[in-house]
Order: C-alpha cells, then structure tokens, then sequence
C-alpha cells in the first residue's frame, strides 16, 4: 500500500474481491479525499492530473442538484408541512453534494504518481494500481476510443482500462510480470488503457525513469490507436 488511506484498507483488500473492495472503499476515501483537498496535501513523487476536462461538468451538477434540493424542500414544506420526510429529503440532497464534491476532490488529491520506480494509477475515489517501470516495455500517447471511462477492468485479450474519459495513453507491459491493485500482486495484464491530462509527459517521465531517457518525446511516437479487429 501506498501508505495514502486509513490502515484499515490494509485488512480490508486482503480478504475482498478487487472490485467488492474498490465500492466499500468509495465513501471512506471520499471524505479522506476531501479532508486532503481542503488542507492542499498531494502524493509524494511527479503526479499527473486525470481531471481537467471534467471539471467544469462536476461543478455544474453540484450546481443543479444544490437547485434541485431546493426546490423539493420547498414543494415538501408546502404539501406534507413539518414531516420527517422533508428533512430526510433534504439530508439525501445534502449527502449527494458532499460526494460529488468528494469525487472532484479524490481526482485532485489522488492523481497519477511516478517515484521511486513505481508508476501509481488512480481515478477519482476507485482503484489504485501500482506499476512498475521496469515492467514497462512502451508507453505510446495518442486516441484509444475502445477504451472509455471505466474503473479497472481486463478485457479477454489481457488489455486493461483504467480511465476517466476516453483513453489517451497506452502502456505496453512485458510478459510474466505483476502489479498491485489495491494493494494486492496480481499478474500483469498485456497493456494498461488510461486518462491522463499530459499523456505525452507522462510517456516521457515513464522513459526518462525506466532507461535514463531526456525528456520529451518525438511526434511520430504519438501513435492513434490501432484499428478495432
């Protein structure tokens, strides 16, 4: 573990299954999250955002359902007076921002992280996955449309997603190595599908950290995704 959640995530994904253990850990890690936001406290290491596009989409439903919330509580005033139901619907209204703002903030405190040879892939309050890389064999940014958003998944062709859009880099991983999800070693897959806001400076710290490359990387390396079979 990366040492970033409560110790009790340490128990937690030793006995779960990956995806039962990412949904239990949503709400702790959101207020975690937001508690890291508000104090301005990041990873350790070179991060990089995954969140730049969604930004504005976040705020605007925050917006809408703070609106909304409003005008329930008062049609429920006016129709059903001092109910418990009023203060129950308010509580769901109020509950539903908290966590939409945790997402936003769980995109902020948890980015992607390169340091110490370990490559650390986040989204908002899912999965963390831990590469190495050494186990990187290429990292090639360009427009991956059969990978849209999704929380960790591995496809039967051993490709996995991990991203919070349409993926826009892919990482190449050598045979018979491992990662950690979640803390927990599981075999590699063939490639990691991901989002991330500078996919062409992510595959060049990637370089620079596995074989002592410069930075920067040149434009026919940024390659378009290959054809759907």
């Amino acid at each position: 573990m990366s040492g970033e959640w409560w110790r009790t995530e340490e128990v937690v994904v030793r006995v779960l299954p990956a995806k039962l253990v990412t949904a239990l850990l949503a709400e702790p890690r959101g207020w975690s999250a937001t508690i890291r936001w508000l104090r301005g406290v990041r990873p350790s290491g070179e991060s990089f955002t995954h969140h730049r596009d969604v930004v504005i989409i976040l705020w605007v439903i925050v917006a809408m359902t703070v609106l909304e919330g409003a005008v329930v509580d008062v049609i429920l005033r006016v129709v059903l007076g001092p109910s418990p139901w009023v203060w129950i619907a308010l509580g769901l209204h109020v509950y539903a921002v908290v966590m939409i703002v945790a997402v936003y903030a769980g995109m902020v405190t948890r980015p992607h992280s390169l340091d110490s040879g370990m490559l650390r892939l986040r989204t908002g309050l899912g999965a963390e996955v831990a590469v190495p890389v050494v186990a990187i064999d290429a990292a090639q940014a360009g427009r991956y449309p059969s990978f849209d958003r999704s929380g960790w998944k591995v496809d039967g062709d051993g490709d996995a997603t991990l991203a919070t859009r349409e993926a826009n880099l892919r990482l190449s991983l050598a045979p018979d190595m491992t990662v950690r999800i979640n803390g927990r070693v599981r075999p590699a897959p063939r490639s990691i599908h991901l989002t991330v806001d500078e996919p062409r400076r992510l595959a060049a710290a990637i370089a620079e950290a596995r074989d002592g490359a410069p930075s920067g990387i040149p434009d026919d390396a940024v390659r378009p995704a290959p054809a759907p079979s």
